[in-house]
């Protein structure tokens, strides 16, 4: 309720990315981030950390969760998901934001 209230067309927020193999909850990170997305699709903008690639998710915990948990199948809809982020934003036409 609280995020809620506070996201909208006059607050918007950009995730730096480094989303997943900090801990043990990285798929419920996720799925927190892409229901943000899906209900604030104009306030809501993600961009993708180094974490956030096919070797990097295989050599920490993230692949071996996803697999543990649910199955590769799942696995490679977050590996596309990661994909499709973009690596860099510029915010009010004159600040490069990008994860690091």
């Amino acid at each position: 309720q609280k995020t809620k209230a506070k996201l909208g067309d006059s607050c918007k927020v950009l995730f730096l990315g480094d989303y997943v193999d900090r801990g043990l909850f990285g798929i419920e990170v996720m799925a927190y981030l892409f229901a943000l997305k899906v209900s604030y699709p104009q306030s809501v903008f993600m961009l993708r950390g180094n974490h956030e690639t096919r070797e990097m998710t295989t050599f920490y915990n993230f692949r071996d969760q996803c697999i543990k948990q649910y199955d590769a199948e799942v696995y490679e809809c977050f590996s596309d998901a990661f994909e499709a982020l973009p690596v860099a934003a510029i915010v009010n036409s004159n600040i490069l934001s990008l994860h690091g």
